[in-house]
């Protein structure tokens, strides 16, 4: 388990790594929104690391659950909201990759306790702070992504007990 850990997030580090030596002159600005989406899309993908190494399949159950109800309170309210983004775009309310990051973060601890907040927390911050810093998000946009997040994980996603 510790293994595929270290392998998991090695290769995350290593794709970020190629991203910037792809384009250097690119402004650090960019750099921390590109590094945010990635990492918005990893936390949910490394939730797989956890159910496949202990088998649990009635995680996959609650992870669907859990990521399909999120995302579509989240999407429900961008597109019935349409609040304006900081740049001028629209359906800024509320974050949907800071939602995304908060799925992998609150499914880790709710269902395998501690050990996984340490790790994914910051990650998710990361996320939030990137959407506000790009300019792409209010903070109260990120905040709200990060209370349905939480809200929804404590109603939906049970902890784990082994077999």
């Amino acid at each position: 388990m510790k293994r595929l850990n270290i392998l998991f997030f090695f290769l995350a580090f290593v794709y970020c790594g190629i991203v910037y030596k792809l384009n250097p002159s690119e402004k650090i600005e960019n750099y921390i929104e590109i590094y945010g989406t990635v990492i918005q899309i990893l936390l949910p993908a490394y939730c797989a690391v956890p159910i496949l190494g202990k088998k649990d399949y009635k995680g996959v159950f609650y992870f669907l659950i859990y990521f399909v109800s999120v995302l579509g309170v989240v999407y429900l309210l961008k597109y019935s909201i349409d609040e304006r983004r900081p740049y001028g775009g629209h359906h800024s309310f509320p974050s949907g990759h800071t939602s995304a990051a908060f799925i992998g973060v609150l499914f880790l601890f709710r269902r395998y306790g501690n050990v996984y907040l340490l790790s994914t927390l910051p990650l998710g911050i990361y996320v939030a702070v990137s959407r506000v810093v790009s300019r792409n998000h209010w903070t109260i946009d990120v905040l709200a992504a990060i209370l349905i997040a939480v809200v929804l994980g404590f109603l939906i996603v049970k902890p784990y007990k082994k077999t």
